[in-house]
């Protein structure tokens, strides 16, 4: 980025892309000077390297394992549900 408030240190993955093609994306970010954090939200393409930062969540290492087995547990469930309607 220009601004050196954050710096992206490495592209995990992008989840979605809008019409006006900013990209929901998952990286890890030093925001300052603190410590590197998982940072999933909004990139607003500005034409910069990496783009203006939107709204979006940032975690450190634990609350991204929590998050993980969080989701992993709730859409583990919901397959679950899902085979057992097409069952019956």
């Amino acid at each position: 980025m220009a601004d050196s408030y954050a710096t992206v240190l490495e592209e995990i993955c992008t989840l979605s892309e809008d019409r006006e093609g900013n990209r929901k994306r998952v990286r890890r970010v030093r925001w300052r000077y603190g410590a590197p954090k998982i940072d999933i939200r909004t990139w607003i393409e500005d034409g910069s390297k990496d783009g203006r930062p939107g709204k979006g969540v940032t975690l450190d290492l634990e609350e991204a394992a929590a998050l993980r087995d969080a989701l992993t547990h709730y859409l583990q469930g919901k397959q679950q549900g899902k085979q057992q309607s097409e069952q019956t």
